[in-house]
């Protein structure tokens, strides 16, 4: 038997190094695309970076809003050096949509691309009020409340859901937890009831029917004990894991802006 569990807990170490590996090597190979794009601009291939960018851009990787900040920078300053201007500008006010504070230094690029992007960078507003936005990618950056959500179910069950926007899943998960710990109180109280009761039988038929009762809710109130505490888990656990409601996606048809979102 012992030979047996530690067979298991081998397997399972094994499968958690596996996993992680795997991981990781997912994790560099796609910073080493990224970087890619930039090895490709220093070489001045500008169209190789266009087209390597361009293709990370517009599949979904999970990448991280430095990632597509940076994605979008150099695929900016390529555009530019090929004299694609309105390319360059597309993909520079996606810059300033993920990092509005945005700046280029002399020590990347010449002042004639940092002048174009600084007049860029003040037009934008002004641009976006006349409807004169070229079709680019627009994030639309929202804060992650699922951490503040978890612990305000960890202290009321539903109330992080409620906080979500969630008010179906906060009732039917909330509801679950308070339904079932007050069946565990009302159960504990009979239980108690119960016992009193079967101490104090001295028939010995009274003695078996009481303490198969007095039984009867000691396992009724350790069934709902379980079942308020995997409520108590889920309920922190959905609002703390699963997204929270996003802002609709779409193509803005009078802007030509691709919304996104990300966390």
């Amino acid at each position: 038997m012992h030979r047996s569990h530690s067979s298991y807990s081998l397997f399972a170490y094994l499968i958690c190094i596996i996993w992680l590996s795997i991981f990781s090597l997912q994790a560099q190979v796609l910073n080493e695309r990224i970087l890619t794009v930039k090895q490709h601009y220093d070489a001045l291939a500008f169209q190789q970076a266009i087209t390597h960018g361009d293709s990370l851009i517009a599949v979904d990787q999970g990448l991280q809003p430095a990632e597509l900040e940076f994605l979008h920078k150099y695929v900016g300053l390529s555009r530019y050096n090929i004299g694609d201007s309105t390319g360059a500008r597309a993909h520079f006010f996606s810059v300033l949509t993920l990092n509005p504070d945005a700046q280029l230094t002399l020590s990347e690029v010449s002042p004639k691309i940092i002048k174009f992007f600084d007049k860029t960078k003040t037009s934008m507003s002004g641009w976006l009020r006349k409807k004169e936005v070229p079709a680019q990618q627009r994030y639309v950056l929202q804060r992650d409340i699922r951490p503040s959500a978890a612990w305000r179910s960890a202290l009321i069950p539903g109330w992080g859901q409620f906080h979500k926007q969630q008010k179906t899943r906060g009732v039917l998960l909330g509801g679950l937890f308070w339904g079932s710990l007050g069946t565990t109180i009302f159960a504990r109280l009979r239980e108690n009831d119960r016992l009193d009761a079967y101490e104090q039988a001295v028939n010995p038929t009274d003695i078996t029917a009481r303490y198969d009762d007095y039984n009867r809710w000691f396992k009724t109130r350790h069934l709902f004990t379980y079942l308020t505490l995997g409520a108590w888990l889920a309920t922190v656990g959905d609002a703390g894991l699963t997204i929270q409601p996003q802002l609709p996606n779409g193509r803005d048809q009078q802007y030509g802006l691709n919304l996104s979102m990300r966390f």
